[in-house]
């Protein structure tokens, strides 16, 4: 029946864009981004996060004992109501013809990007992006912590994820970006960075942003927030970031680390360095083989 056997509909998963290596109490893990069919959500594909011994290819479990971290079990929810929406990512059953579409839009939420990290002050989290919901999540490790320790919960988002009422959405979220930015339709890559100056940073390649001609690459500081006491909204989550306009647009694939302050390796439409002003200020692109398509680009195993 397979890892996801009782869980997924017909026990179909399958593992999807991105791996991350990582070190769980002094074991090589591969962390995977994994897909399965969700029968609560009438059959959407729906993601999780699966750890594996790179040496055993045993399943690591998380901290609860469960096999994988999943997120319509840990932080998911079905309200409708946007404010119960910001510590909860929502998910929505699927009509009959959504089910049989092939389509990404319907898929909760086509996860392309997953890192886990120890940030500067010894916290250690897992961030993922959904890219038909056009944003980040960064959860405290469940690999790591227990849930009573706050393990799989939300601590700090960035994008635009819609709100679905009666099916229907015509309102997004607004996760860190400024009230005059538009929303973040489709994204890949999420990448971490610490700074000489402390700086923590996770960098997005953008591939659609509402109005925008080109794709962009989002560079936001890590302000991880957990889930305060008193009331709150979407703002929760404010940060800064910066953002270096690309010289084409493409509804897939992309991926940047920064080699710099404002600067960044982008992979896509071959490899190149751009700048948050290269485009504005019509600067030459150093670039290698711009013809040649590059996916996934920076994941890499460090010796």
């Amino acid at each position: 029946m397979g890892l996801f056997g009782e869980t997924a509909t017909d026990s179909f998963a399958y593992t999807n864009h991105m791996i991350d290596l990582s070190t769980i109490d002094g074991r090589d893990v591969i962390l995977l981004d994994v897909v399965y069919k969700e029968p609560s959500l009438n059959d959407a594909l729906a993601d999780a996060i699966v750890a594996i011994d790179a040496e055993t290819f045993d399943v690591i479990e998380t901290a609860d004992g469960n096999a994988y971290f999943e997120w319509l079990t840990e932080v998911g929810t079905m309200s409708e109501t946007a404010s119960e929406q910001i510590y909860k990512i929502q998910h929505r059953v699927l009509s009959d013809s959504e089910k049989d579409s092939s389509s990404e839009d319907v898929q909760q939420f086509h996860q392309n990007g997953l890192t886990r990290v120890t940030t500067a002050d010894g916290t250690t989290i897992l961030a993922a992006t959904h890219k038909t919901d056009g944003e980040v999540v960064i959860v405290k490790c469940p690999f790591t912590y227990t849930s009573e320790e706050g393990g799989g919960s939300i601590v700090q988002r960035f994008g635009s994820p819609s709100i679905y009422v009666n099916d229907k959405t015509s309102e997004k979220h607004a996760f860190g970006l400024a009230a005059a930015d538009n929303s973040l339709t489709a994204l890949h890559n999420v990448y971490y960075t610490l700074y000489p100056d402390g700086r923590e940073t996770m960098t997005l390649f953008v591939n659609i942003q509402e109005n925008a001609q080109m794709s962009q690459i989002f560079e936001f500081d890590l302000k991880l927030t957990p889930e305060p006491a008193s009331a709150y909204d979407d703002t929760v989550f404010e940060t800064d970031y910066k953002v270096a306009v690309l010289d084409y647009a493409t509804g897939t694939w992309g991926g940047a680390r920064p080699v710099g302050q404002g600067v960044y390796l982008v992979g896509r439409n071959g490899m190149a360095a751009y700048g948050v002003d290269t485009v504005s200020a019509n600067v030459t692109v150093p670039q290698v083989s711009k013809d040649t398509e590059v996916y996934d680009s920076f994941a890499f195993v460090t010796l």
